[in-house]
């Protein structure tokens, strides 16, 4: 129980660090981070993509609601605002992902581990 009511304390600082990890957005944390902070705060990255995504939802409803644009250009728009909070961090996974289910399963197995090696990159330069 001591060990749940600790990892509490930490979530605002916990959240922080995800929020400046995954979206290009400033924050009142900078990278780096202590060793395995980074690994901690990532529990958070729900919460940072329901940020994101309630971004997304707002200048949706502005452009259509407020602003009268057709939805395609909203939708357009919305795609564009996500792209930039989160740098196109997802969009990135995406385009990999044809080259990722053609090649081999052995290649295709080290290629996602190193996708998924955010925190870690080194591990992917061997």
């Amino acid at each position: 129980m001591t060990a749940f009511l600790a990892s509490l304390s930490s979530c605002p600082r916990d959240f922080k660090l995800a929020f400046g990890f995954l979206t290009r957005l400033p924050g009142p944390l900078s990278l780096p981070a202590a060793s395995g902070e980074l690994g901690r705060a990532l529990r958070l990255a729900p919460l940072v993509g329901l940020v994101v995504g309630v971004c997304g939802a707002l200048v949706t409803w502005i452009a259509v609601g407020g602003l009268r644009m057709p939805p395609l250009p909203a939708a357009l728009l919305t795609i564009g605002v996500t792209i930039w909070i989160t740098g196109a961090l997802h969009e990135d996974g995406l385009a990999v992902s044809p080259t990722a289910s053609a090649a081999p399963s052995s290649v295709a197995a080290s290629s996602l581990s190193c996708a998924t090696a955010a925190s870690a990159p080194t591990a992917c330069w061997r």
